[in-house]
């Protein structure tokens, strides 16, 4: 294998966060409750202020699966993907994607996500490993807690592994992200790449003379008829 390329997924594949895109309609069909969607408006109010940490965020948001099982979630999120997620695909990342597998490059989609919100979208898009926060489970039932969230320095750790269970250095390696948080694996491969990065990040990029991509969406999608089944997703 001549490398592996991992991408980002809210702000990266999507062109906006998918808490924001999906606020509305996960609200409308009782996926998220009133009181938990105040407390989350509120905690990204906070977190915009630079007064909450984005891992607490997370945790927050991750509460909306509380009390539900696989099976529970599977139809409401498909429902969110086909109605919201596939309309704000990123044209440039896509391409990008295209471009990947056309080289023999493995193609990861890492991210904060859980991984049942996030694994319809790599099926979407032929996607065939997924690195993301996974879900504290009792039995067969979500208790919304996380033993860590798939960001940072878990993100960074997680795609390294994930690289050389495959006899792939960091040098081989793309990294595809909007955010400052995906800073520690940006600095470590050896194709990092910035797409629409928040302020922070284009500063860094200017800086140190990493691609800056911009986005663009994409027309409206349909699924490719080879993405694999959700029970062929790896995530290694």
């Amino acid at each position: 294998m001549s490398g592996v390329a991992f991408f980002d997924f809210d702000g990266t594949v999507l062109v906006k966060e998918s808490t924001r895109l999906c606020a509305i309609p996960s609200v409308r069909g009782g996926f998220v409750r009133p009181l938990l969607a105040v407390r989350i408006a509120i905690a990204m109010a906070a977190y915009k202020l630079k007064l909450l940490p984005r891992t607490t965020l997370h945790r927050i948001c991750f509460e909306c699966y509380r009390g539900r099982s696989l099976a529970q979630m599977e139809p409401i999120i498909e429902v969110m993907q086909r109605g919201v997620i596939r309309r704000w695909f990123s044209q440039p990342m896509l391409d990008a994607l295209a471009g990947h597998r056309a080289r023999g490059h493995e193609v990861v989609l890492a991210t904060a996500s859980a991984r049942s919100f996030a694994t319809p979208t790599a099926r979407d898009l032929g996607i065939d490993h997924v690195l993301a926060t996974e879900l504290e489970f009792d039995g067969d039932v979500s208790t919304g807690r996380v033993a860590f969230v798939l960001d940072g320095n878990h993100k960074r750790d997680a795609c390294l592994a994930f690289a050389a269970a495959r006899g792939v250095g960091p040098d081989d390696c793309w990294f595809y992200t909007d955010h400052i948080a995906d800073l520690p694996l940006l600095e470590v491969v050896g194709h990092p790449v910035c797409v629409g990065p928040h302020g922070p990040l284009r500063a860094i990029a200017a800086a140190r003379g990493w691609p800056i991509v911009e986005h663009k969406r994409a027309p409206a999608w349909t699924p490719q008829l080879s993405a694999p089944s959700a029970t062929s997703l790896s995530t290694m």
